[in-house]
């Protein structure tokens, strides 16, 4: 019995939490490089989502790097085998840990809006577009709040001296997920019925679609993450699993937001060459270059540069239609 107590007290998930977080911030990290690489240096048209990209990145990294410095204050251990101080001091940064989670969530989505605003500039659509932004932003900065101050005073949270008043509890944490996921599913169903008006084959259609479509993943990681929500009282040792999957979860979302920007570097072609930048310049600058030659140069080109200067004498879908059969050779 001795020795089962004692192996019970030296138990620790700790190093696993470690090595979880460190492999997502540089999955993240790699991933959002190699973006600016292709955004900023190949196509040298970095944009807000690609500073919003960057930004995702930074607060991901920041909460992994949140949850492995609170292995030290016992995460990954049973709360049983903890102090008072050790207690404190896992409940303080785990209370970061929340808040920095959902900025850092909030800016992922984000980014995907603004890609949308970027690659699909229909009229017809900008007022559900609108409400869209409206009610994710709505949502996102709901969530920030409340975990920001879902104790008052907040050091309450962390500190059983200090008297006061907790508005979160457990169930609040589940309706918060189911939140996460229902707007990652309107995010992720936006740009569909624009992508299905354009006149385009059915393979490239569904390519399109499924690139459009990647948050899936996200939304799937968030439903798993949701089981282990519920740690129980031992939060200490059960929490390695929830913190896991919320960062697998950005992680996860960046890599969706990123993935579509990587296709000049997919490609065999040299893509800092300043002649296919300055043929990549003309493309967007006139349509009258629909040139054989034209089109072998979309080919280095993501779906969401579409140009948003268009002629006005076609009609809206019309000129998205030709503008993506231009540019998206598969």
């Amino acid at each position: 019995m001795a020795m089962a107590a004692s192996d019970y007290a030296s138990e620790s998930r700790g190093a696993v939490a470690i090595a979880v977080m460190a492999t997502l911030s540089s999955i993240s990290l790699i991933v959002v490089s190699l973006r600016v690489y292709a955004r900023a240096i190949m196509l040298r048209n970095f944009g807000v989502d690609d500073a919003c990209a960057i930004l995702a990145c930074l607060l991901t990294i920041a909460d992994a790097c949140i949850i492995a410095t609170n292995v030290r204050n016992g995460l990954g251990s049973h709360i049983s085998t903890l102090s008072g101080e050790q207690i404190s001091s896992f409940l303080r940064m785990f209370y970061f840990s929340t808040v920095v989670y959902n900025v850092a969530l909030a800016v992922i989505k984000t980014v995907f809006l603004l890609q949308y605003y970027r690659a699909i500039p229909v009229r017809q659509y900008k007022k559900t577009y609108i409400a869209s932004v409206v009610l994710v932003t709505c949502w996102s900065l709901s969530q920030i709040f409340l975990n920001t101050f879902m104790c008052w005073p907040i050091a309450s949270f962390w500190d059983v001296t200090i008297k006061g008043t907790c508005i979160l509890n457990r169930s609040s944490f589940y309706v918060g997920a189911a939140g996460n996921i229902l707007t990652d599913i309107l995010i992720m169903v936006l740009p569909i019925p624009v992508l299905r008006s354009l006149k385009l084959g059915r393979r490239q259609k569904w390519i399109l679609m499924s690139v459009f479509c990647l948050g899936i993943f996200t939304c799937l990681i968030s439903l798993v993450r949701i089981k282990f929500l519920n740690i129980g009282t031992d939060i200490t040792w059960h929490n390695v699993e929830s913190a896991s999957w919320s960062v697998s979860e950005l992680c996860c979302g960046i890599i969706c937001a990123c993935v579509p920007t990587l296709r000049p570097l997919l490609s065999g072609h040299d893509r800092g060459s300043s002649h296919n930048q300055s043929s990549y310049a003309r493309h967007e600058n006139s349509r009258t270059n629909a040139t054989a030659r034209q089109t072998g140069t979309s080919r280095s080109h993501e779906m969401h540069d579409l140009p948003r200067t268009l002629h006005s004498s076609e009609s809206e879908a019309g000129r998205i239609q030709d503008i993506v059969q231009k540019r998206t050779v598969w």
